[in-house]
């Protein structure tokens, strides 16, 4: 195994580079959004000149979900020559008692009724959230009066499920 500078490709890997080529060049992989990744996945077989302009699309048409419309291009547009790894959004439970370990909330995936039981995400049962799916919950006529951001406990990195 080659290194750079004295540090090994697999200690660069664990910092998000990546090698291009024999060459020795090393760069940083993009950070880009779950969305942003199933852009990529859908268009990264294109030549860079229809990549680009579909990028360009994409970006315009998701004016009112992203911020600096120039940098997510530009973000992208990296993201294709030097290729990207995924931010995945924090993950919390909704714990309601805190001494209670059948106290979180469980969202039946079928029906959307909540419950509080244990925190065991599984196909029946949706018991992690992201910060948007918590700001979606509390519109819910089911949340009331309830503030879900003061009960919510962040997922520890152990217990993630996609």
């Amino acid at each position: 195994m080659s290194e750079q500078n004295g540090i090994s490709e697999y200690e660069l890997g664990k910092l998000g580079y990546v090698k291009l080529a024999d060459d020795e060049q090393v760069v940083k992989k993009v950070k880009l959004s779950e969305d942003e990744a199933r852009f990529m996945e859908n268009h990264k077989h294109l030549s860079f000149y229809e990549f680009s302009d579909s990028a360009s699309i994409y970006v315009k048409s998701n004016a009112r979900k992203t911020f600096g419309n120039c940098a997510v291009e530009r973000r992208l547009n990296n993201a294709y020559f030097n290729g990207y790894t995924v931010k995945k959004e924090p993950k919390y439970y909704i714990k309601f008692l805190p001494y209670n370990n059948s106290a979180y909330l469980n969202i039946d995936r079928d029906n959307g009724k909540w419950s509080l039981y244990e925190n065991m995400q599984d196909e029946d049962y949706q018991t992690q959230f992201t910060q948007s799916e918590i700001n979606e919950l509390q519109k819910d006529g089911q949340a009331r009066e309830l503030n879900l951001n003061a009960l919510k406990v962040k997922v520890p990195d152990r217990d993630l499920v996609d």
